[in-house]
């Protein structure tokens, strides 16, 4: 059975919010290969994670 999310998430996230709720550091984050990292979409020129690709992540994490 999953553990139910304590925070809420928020449907997009900067990346700083995202390090925050899933226990990143920046660093750890850009030393994952491109290919292990979380979908990164650009509004504008701010980088952001949405919500369903921060969760895809993490669930890959723990298989």
């Amino acid at each position: 059975m999953k553990q139910q999310q304590s925070a809420t998430i928020p449907p997009l996230m900067s990346l700083p919010v995202f390090f925050h709720l899933f226990g990143i550091s920046k660093g750890a984050f850009y030393k994952l290969p491109e290919g292990k990292r979380p979908r990164v979409v650009r509004v504008g020129t701010k980088p952001l994670i949405r919500d369903v690709d921060a969760l895809a992540w993490r669930d890959a994490l723990e298989e």
